[in-house]
């Protein structure tokens, strides 16, 4: 990895290269799901994770040692994996109240064909898929969408649209969200995040938000893909930390606070296409997180790790 310090942004470099001043990062757990597909979005809340593949037919419902608690059907009738043509690629999911009765997992879809221009409502109260809707999304200075992660931070939703081979910039979307309305009109601005200068193009697969300490939390991996619809060789992936994060979505662009490579934590023999974070707790500066994998091949890893910031 030192090797790469050479190509490296010099604000990021320490970060990168295994200096001692690199922030702790340790391995917890590693849990393998040999017949769940394709995990590529964790959300935590109530002491449950919530798993998604983006071609299963349900979410599994977990406890934070990866233990499978529950499940929530997608679609009534559907078992193994989804057609790659078919599936609504629910790439991401986050949070939404619209009331105080009324609490949701919204999944939201990659956007990167029409089939994909879904979102999902999962009533959490009952843990029944309430519907899936058609949305529309428009979003000019983008020419291709691909939507992997999304997170409320405050009254605006976070949409992250990743980069690829072809089109190298990774976006955040910001747009309003009310109570009649989530995705449907013209996003309300973009924001350019800029990742260190690698060998190979990493795009952002998720974003997480922890409000009690306004951090915004990313994955980010390299795969040898030109667009946002076929697949690639899976590289290395990498997590990135946005502190004070209300305030920076300000901005018309942002670097990260941090930015590690994760492939020397994992302890994995290949490498791993991490496809989402999530934070559990943070307590004294140490943040307990969740990651997940999908490495393309119809299973699905967890990471459960903690990062002394």
């Amino acid at each position: 990895m030192k090797k790469w310090s050479r190509f490296l942004l010099p604000a990021f470099g320490i970060l990168l290269t295994g200096n001692s001043c690199t922030p702790r990062l340790r391995l917890l757990k590693t849990t393998y799901f040999e017949s769940y597909p394709s995990a590529s979005s964790l959300d935590y809340g109530d002491g449950h994770l919530y798993m998604l593949g983006d071609d299963a037919p349900q979410v599994m419902v977990l406890d934070s040692d990866h233990q499978v608690t529950d499940s929530i059907a997608l679609f009534e009738g559907a078992t193994g994996r989804l057609a790659k043509s078919d599936k609504p690629d629910f790439e991401s999911t986050f949070f939404y109240q619209p009331s105080a009765d009324r609490r949701y997992l919204i999944t939201v879809g990659s956007f990167s064909t029409p089939r994909r221009n879904r979102l999902g409502w999962i009533d959490l109260g009952t843990r029944r898929t309430e519907k899936i809707a058609t949305v529309e999304l428009q979003v000019p200075g983008i020419e291709e969408l691909n939507i992997e992660g999304a997170a409320l931070v405050g009254d605006q939703l976070v949409l992250s649209n990743r980069a690829n081979n072809s089109h190298p910039t990774n976006y955040l979307v910001l747009m309003p969200v009310d109570a009649s309305r989530i995705i449907g009109s013209a996003a309300s601005r973009l924001l350019q995040i800029d990742l260190p200068t690698l060998r190979t193009i990493a795009g952002i697969s998720s974003v997480s938000y922890c409000r009690e300490n306004d951090l915004l939390l990313f994955t980010a991996s390299t795969e040898n893909t030109t667009n946002a619809y076929t697949d690639g060789a899976i590289g290395n992936s990498y997590l990135g930390l946005i502190s004070h994060a209300s305030k920076k979505l300000g901005q018309a662009r942002l670097t990260p606070d941090r930015f590690l490579s994760l492939a020397p934590f994992l302890h994995e023999k290949t490498p791993q296409k991490i496809e989402s974070v999530v934070v559990e707790k943070c307590i004294d500066g140490v943040l307990t997180l969740h990651l997940a994998a999908d490495n393309d091949n119809g299973k699905s890893t967890l990471f459960k790790m903690q990062w002394r910031l």
